[in-house]
């Protein structure tokens, strides 16, 4: 090959490897970029608190009484406690009849699902005919990630702005809001008296064709 044509081929080839050193050199810079993220990477939290509300006896009725059970249902955590007070000075408000209104409390509460109460009667000193009832339990609630506040102009409705806040907090703020049970969100302990071989027995007979048994109750009628 000729002195000119070994040189323009040699000329190309030192073309084509500073073009792909160039490259590489943006390349390597492209990744060694570092940018702050706006997104936040915290997830709903739990948060437990001692819940009480106060109910005047003779007011309470079904609706009441509803209340009471679906918001143990969803928050509550361990023992709910009862009391009624009474007045040791009152004709009316006796302690007697407060131990009567215990037993009804314990019974509608019973019926909508709540077993685990504690019930007493206390003496409140110059509280009068109407009787007072308070109960409390320690309640778990879902919230927000800590340092996270909704998108702005979410409540007033108005274009806002706000440079330092992170994407993602308004939608696990309302995440958290709709979890039904949010103590599920910590987990379920582990059943020291459970069987994995008792389990697993339930489903042999299934699996060897033997139907299983009905169930009474799974059927209704329309009539």
């Amino acid at each position: 090959m000729n002195s000119p044509a070994r040189f323009q081929k040699f000329a190309g080839l030192k073309k084509t490897v500073c073009l792909f050193a160039v490259m590489a050199a943006f390349g390597v810079s492209g990744c060694a970029i570092d940018t702050p993220t706006t997104v936040h990477a915290g997830k709903p939290q739990l948060v437990t608190e001692n819940y009480s509300s106060t109910y005047q006896v003779a007011e309470l009725g079904g609706a009441q009484f509803d209340e009471m059970a679906n918001r143990y249902s969803r928050h509550g955590s361990g023992e709910l406690e009862v009391i009624i007070g009474y007045d040791p000075h009152s004709r009316k408000n006796t302690a007697m009849k407060a131990t009567d209104q215990l037993h009804r409390v314990l019974d509608e509460l019973s019926r909508r699902g709540v077993k685990n109460v504690k019930g007493s009667i206390l003496a409140l000193e110059n509280s009068g005919d109407q009787p007072e009832m308070i109960i409390g339990y320690k309640s778990i609630n879902a919230e927000a990630p800590e340092g996270c506040d909704m998108i702005p102009g979410y409540y007033t409705m108005q274009a806002e702005t706000d440079y330092d806040y992170k994407l993602g907090c308004s939608v696990n703020t309302i995440m958290a809001r709709q979890v039904a049970h949010p103590e599920d969100l910590g987990g379920r302990a582990v059943n020291p008296d459970a069987d994995g071989r008792r389990t697993g027995a339930m489903a042999e007979p299934y699996r060897a064709g033997q139907p299983n048994s009905g169930l009474s109750g799974a059927y209704s009628s329309t009539n």
